[in-house]
């Protein structure tokens, strides 16, 4: 894979990386040919600051894609459901809040559901 280098971009390229894994240096890390650190892009703050911010507030001067750039986002749906007897079920996002249900000693059952899927951006 060949990266893509950026020393600065517009607003309308720097949204399309907005969110996704780049790779950040300064000069630095560059003359020093030392390793690019991983990182979710945050945007491009205002000048006199470096160009490009990541998700943990540092501010670099150079920004490259890398194979995760461009990899499917991976997402998770996980619920907990509670069913009665008469068939009238719950969702819960969490164990302990199925639990605090006010019905708890009159369910059935409380199911787990978990399911991982990839999204394309």
């Amino acid at each position: 894979m060949k990266h893509e280098y950026f020393s600065a971009l517009n607003e309308e390229e720097a949204d399309k990386y907005i969110g996704k894994t780049m790779e950040f240096a300064n000069t630095y890390h560059v003359r020093n040919q030392e390793e690019w650190a991983k990182r979710k892009f945050k945007g491009c703050p205002p000048p006199p600051e470096y160009p490009f911010k990541d998700n943990t507030g540092i501010a670099w001067q150079f920004m490259r894609t890398c194979p995760e750039t461009f990899a499917p986002a991976k997402k998770v749906f996980e619920k907990w459901v509670t069913i009665y007897p008469s068939g009238w079920t719950s969702y819960y996002n969490s164990k302990e809040d199925a639990n605090r249900s006010a019905s708890l000693d009159k369910r059935i059952v409380c199911l787990h559901i978990k399911q991982e899927y990839e999204v394309k951006e």
